[in-house]
């Protein structure tokens, strides 16, 4: 889990939808990807934030064989959110990827 302090978030990415966050995330899954030999082909992304998604930010279409991160063992679903993780429970993970 990559993690960052919220004051940093906050100064770095105070452009209002979220557009800046959602291309950090996905040039880091991106790089990931590349680096464990996934094609870009088989990476979806979107930087909108407003679009109806159900869910759904970028998606991975392949794993990385020998993932050590343990978050590209399979193909991934990733959603985005600016939120304190304390405060997402399981209930919401599950109502975001409906």
């Amino acid at each position: 889990m990559l993690r960052l302090e919220a004051l940093e978030v906050i100064q770095r990415f105070r452009k209002p939808g979220g557009d800046d966050f959602a291309l950090f995330c996905n040039k880091i899954i991106r790089a990931s990807c590349w680096t464990g030999g996934v094609p870009q082909s088989e990476v979806w992304t979107t930087s909108r934030t407003d679009a109806k998604d159900k869910g759904v930010d970028t998606l991975v279409g392949k794993a990385i064989l020998g993932d050590e991160s343990g978050y590209f063992e399979s193909p991934t679903i990733w959603q985005f959110k600016g939120a304190d993780e304390s405060n997402i429970g399981r209930n919401d993970m599950a109502a975001e990827v409906q």
